[in-house]
């Protein structure tokens, strides 16, 4: 069994490989990734290397499944930033940095695939009045209410553009989760975003809404220090100095104490790195760098607003 590319998919593709020459793509199929992870396709980028992996399940290998993690690729390839944890243990961070970046990506990924013409409307009808079919009842615990709301949100934004009544039994049949997710989703349905720098402002926007919301229910995170957002800077920017762009603030691995720095934007108090393994010494040397030396150094992709 092969993946066989539409004329489509090769057209991302080929967007793929005009960012990045350079780039490898495995695919995979595998005929467990559904009932494992409960999704159809995934998307993975092997750290040591740089090459995306894209994971398909045995029974969707469809046009929607794998345009939809091509267009995963492609904004890895665009350098589009991605949300980073400090602590791996605590299950909440993970899961909000997940999440927000995928319903943020999902956002332009749907988006550009009905641009491209592919059609994706029974695919995303079938997602949207799935959701819940196998829970008799809302839960009662805050934290599994929360992260249904997102499966509510992902819905939204695939169905946007179509008609689709899924959304009265969901909202008669777990009223909390719809109550956080009217929360969450009124500041995407307002907000337009399309480029790398955009795509970050509007995590940053779903992170704050997300704190606010675990705060008011006894989950006191600090997302703007647990979560890099990494950052988009102006040419500008480029040639400032470091320390003219960031404060650094001490941090501690709470995995394997590993002390290092959270480099905090200065003009949104925003982690946008983590640093390990750096003495005082060298986070001097690194504050007075130029903002493009210090990207080379550690070996930082970016892209330019």
């Amino acid at each position: 069994m092969r993946i066989q590319l539409t004329d489509k998919a090769k057209q991302i593709l080929e967007s793929i490989y005009y960012n990045r020459p350079e780039i490898k793509i495995n695919y995979q199929i595998d005929d467990k990734l559904e009932k494992q992870t409960g999704a159809l396709g995934q998307h993975e980028i092997d750290d040591k290397t740089g090459d995306s992996i894209i994971i398909i399940d045995a029974k969707h290998i469809t046009e929607q499944v794998i345009t939809h993690e091509l267009l995963h690729c492609y904004m890895y390839s665009a350098k589009y930033p991605k949300l980073r944890v400090l602590n791996f243990e605590n299950d909440i961070i993970n899961f909000v940095a997940t999440h927000v970046e995928n319903v943020i990506a999902h956002k332009i990924i749907q988006r550009k695939q009905d641009l491209l013409g592919i059609d994706t409307e029974d695919f995303n009808k079938k997602f949207a009045y799935s959701l819940g079919e196998n829970i008799t009842y809302e839960p009662n615990e805050f934290e599994r209410q929360f992260k249904f709301s997102f499966k509510i949100l992902d819905a939204e934004i695939r169905c946007k553009n179509i008609e689709c009544n899924y959304k009265n039994a969901i909202m008669n049949k777990f009223p909390t989760s719809y109550g956080i997710f009217t929360q969450i989703y009124t500041e995407i349905i307002n907000y337009d975003f399309y480029t790398p720098f955009e795509y970050r402002r509007a995590m940053i926007k779903i992170l704050r809404v997300c704190e606010n919301i675990l705060f008011n229910n006894g989950f006191k995170i600090e997302f703007n220090r647990a979560i890099a957002t990494e950052f988009v800077p102006s040419k500008r920017q480029l040639t400032l100095r470091v320390d003219q762009i960031f404060d650094f603030k001490p941090s501690i691995n709470e995995f394997n104490d590993e002390k290092g720095y959270v480099l905090m934007s200065k003009s949104e108090n925003q982690a946008c790195y983590f640093i390990n393994k750096v003495n005082t010494e060298e986070k001097e040397r690194l504050a007075k760098k130029t903002l493009i030396s210090f990207f080379d150094d550690l070996n930082i992709k970016y892209s330019v607003r």
